[in-house]
């Protein structure tokens, strides 16, 4: 009977260790896992710094481009302004029938100039032409969009609608 004891004790044993084995096989994949989530996660914040830096960096120099135009803007009015001091002794310097002939006409082409014809959005003209009665593939081969990305638009503009 005692080696029948002593046989399942040292039966046991063996399953126990290597149970134990098994356990600390599978905590050193967690903590690989655990390693590379934290390798992956400490990449994506360097990357996202990165470009949050790079994205500043363009920022700032678009501000920078914008102050320019602002100050290029008022030496354009100035030059303009000039000008037309130019014309206007020009003008006083000419007979009253050509001064009100080139005031109407420079008045005239001052009018044209200002307006300009509205100009539609890409959603309104993809609306014009499907209310015209075009498909909308034809109306994606026109804009070379994707039949799917037009159908989708005037979807959604009938909703709203």
């Amino acid at each position: 009977m005692l080696p029948f004891v002593i046989s399942i004790i040292f039966i046991i044993q063996i399953i126990l260790v290597l149970a134990v084995i098994n356990l600390t096989l599978r905590q050193n994949r967690i903590l690989e896992t655990e390693k590379s989530q934290e390798r992956a996660v400490r990449e994506l914040e360097e990357t996202m710094a990165s470009f949050i830096v790079e994205m500043k960096e363009e920022n700032d120099k678009f501000i920078q481009q914008l102050t320019l135009v602002k100050r290029r803007e008022p030496v354009v009015n100035r030059e303009e302004e000039v000008e037309s001091r130019k014309n206007d002794a020009s003008l006083n310097s000419l007979p009253t029938e050509l001064i009100s002939k080139r005031q109407a006409t420079s008045a005239y082409k001052n009018n044209i100039e200002n307006q300009k014809p509205p100009t539609l959005t890409f959603e309104e003209k993809v609306e014009k032409l499907h209310s015209e009665g075009h498909s909308a593939a034809a109306i994606a081969k026109l804009f070379n969009k994707g039949t799917t990305e037009i159908e989708l638009l005037l979807k959604f503009r009938q909703k709203e609608q």
